[in-house]
């Protein structure tokens, strides 16, 4: 049912954005491309033996806008990260890797309001027991964390002095997926993830570069329902809270595709 509701949800948004786009005057097109890190803290409640050391996520970020008011916006980002240390046997000193990905329709309705919508992808992956090992981007573990679906918000883009912006996002999301460890079946779960993504951040428009430098903080929440007998008869929580929060900087080069008709 709930993966019935996804798929109706993130149609309905690709049919009114198809028809909102057929309404769009002929405008010059244009392309950015551009790299994104986010220095990050993880808090998990409830905790039960889960802390971990800040971590850095990098990425690139891709973009295309057309017809004066659309654009459309990709951003992936990942990064690893580890327990942090405490009494001996309870941390884990692995490297497991984190993927966060956003990919988003927006439609500007005024010169400083936005609103988008498009689709989400979380995931972890994780080599269980290899202390020491750091996972590398898409490389096989035995332990895989994984979600995805639509995400909505809205953007403001406020002036400050020449060249210079402040800018705000925030937007909710609904993804639902699983998590998985090799050979053992009763810990295999499904997963519903519902939460927010919010940025702050100061824009500086290089004009002889054609490229925005941004500055800024991020915070993210959500939840994370686990669908699994097996917690229920160990009498563990079914339902973790998860916030990540630190310091985002992105550069971005934008560069036309030519002239509009």
């Amino acid at each position: 049912m709930k993966n019935k509701a996804l798929l109706a949800l993130m149609a309905c948004a690709v049919v009114a954005g198809a028809l909102f786009a057929g309404t769009v005057p002929g405008h010059a097109a244009g392309m950015s491309v551009g790299v994104s890190t986010w220095y990050w803290k993880w808090n998990i409640s409830p905790e039960d033996g889960r802390s971990f050391d800040p971590g850095l996520m990098y990425g690139p970020i891709l973009g295309f806008d057309w017809g004066k008011n659309w654009s459309l916006t990709s951003v992936f980002l990942t990064g690893t990260y580890r327990h942090e240390e405490g009494p001996a046997g309870e941390n884990w000193y692995g490297y497991p890797r984190r993927y966060d990905s956003d990919t988003t329709l927006n439609y500007s309705v005024l010169k400083w309001l936005k609103v988008f919508g498009g689709f989400k992808y979380m995931r972890y992956d994780a080599k269980a027991g290899a202390d020491g090992a750091t996972t590398g981007i898409f490389e096989e573990t035995n332990m895989r964390h994984y979600s995805y679906g639509p995400g909505l918000g809205i953007g403001l883009t406020l002036p400050v002095a020449d060249s210079l912006y402040l800018l705000g996002n925030f937007s909710v999301m609904y993804l639902s997926g699983n998590e998985t460890f090799d050979g053992l079946g009763d810990y295999n779960k499904e997963i519903t993830e519902t939460g927010f993504n919010s940025t702050i951040s100061l824009a500086y428009y290089a004009a002889s570069f054609a490229t925005t430098f941004a500055l800024g903080v991020r915070c993210q929440y959500f939840v994370t329902e686990y669908d699994n007998p097996y917690l229920k008869y160990m009498g563990k929580s079914k339902t973790d809270h998860s916030t990540f929060y630190g310091i985002t900087f992105s550069a971005v080069y934008h560069f036309s595709l030519g002239s509009g008709e």
